[in-house]
């Protein structure tokens, strides 16, 4: 999560630069654009995924401690 969210940054740092000018005065729609870039980025991580697990014969036999 934290590389997409730098690679964002990164990607859009531009227009931010830009959107602010470089004045302090225009700080909120700076802040109002990382906030956006961010719960973009977020929503990506909060989709739905499907994960396929498959176990094979013996791992568990190869995970128990010896009794000897």
């Amino acid at each position: 999560m934290s590389a997409g969210l730098k690679t964002e940054f990164e990607a859009q740092a531009l227009d931010v630069i830009a959107l602010a000018e470089g004045n302090p005065k225009k700080s909120g729609p700076f802040v109002e654009r990382i906030e956006q870039i961010i719960d973009e980025a977020m929503n990506e991580y909060a989709k739905p995924m499907e994960i396929e697990v498959t176990f094979t014969a013996g791992q568990e036999a190869d995970a128990e401690p010896d009794d000897e």
